[in-house]
């Protein structure tokens, strides 16, 4: 028992010294992803509350599990922000059919669906399967890139040529 308490007042002193050290660190290095100043110091707060619930900390790894835990914080940060916008967009999407004017939008959304398809079939084919993984998978010119196996600027060009018939031509038809 006595052994415990011991060991307990150990990592508190160890924490509090990283604490010290390395808050200035954290801060800007979580600040540069959140770049919001409180979410940085609540996301702190988190990773010293983590490390307080761990038994064996010694001085040498406090600082790096510090960090570990603040970047494993913000990749989770990044996930939920994305179902988030996913979820946001999902429900919007719903909403809309409950809306007044929902027919009438249907129909417009597969007219223009429909000659978007229309002027994909008309374009290089390369062209036409980047713009359908940019616009409609969502996917990143790196994503794509990896995925086709092209260089990421090549995809880049691809991307912004496609874009630009696409709305040249939308412009023309409707």
């Amino acid at each position: 028992m006595e052994n415990s308490l011991q060991s307990q007042s150990a990592n508190r002193k160890i924490i509090a010294s990283t604490y010290t050290r390395c808050y200035e660190d954290l801060k800007r290095y979580i600040t540069a992803y959140t770049h919001d100043v409180m979410e940085s110091e609540d996301m702190i707060q988190n990773i010293f509350m983590k490390l307080l619930s761990m038994d064996v900390i010694t001085e040498s790894t406090a600082s790096n599990l510090a960090f570990v835990i603040a970047k494993r914080m913000m990749i989770d940060d990044a996930r939920h922000k994305t179902f988030v916008r996913r979820q946001e967009k999902n429900l919007t999407r719903s909403l809309s059919l409950y809306d007044d004017f929902s027919v009438v939008t249907k129909i417009a959304h597969d007219e223009i669906a429909a000659l978007e398809n229309h002027i994909l079939d008309n374009m290089a084919p390369k062209r036409a399967e980047v713009y359908k993984m940019y616009r409609h998978e969502e996917l990143t010119a790196q994503e794509i890139a990896g995925v086709l196996n092209l260089n990421k600027r090549t995809v880049e060009t691809h991307i912004y040529l496609s874009t630009k018939e696409m709305r040249k031509k939308m412009r023309m038809a409707l």
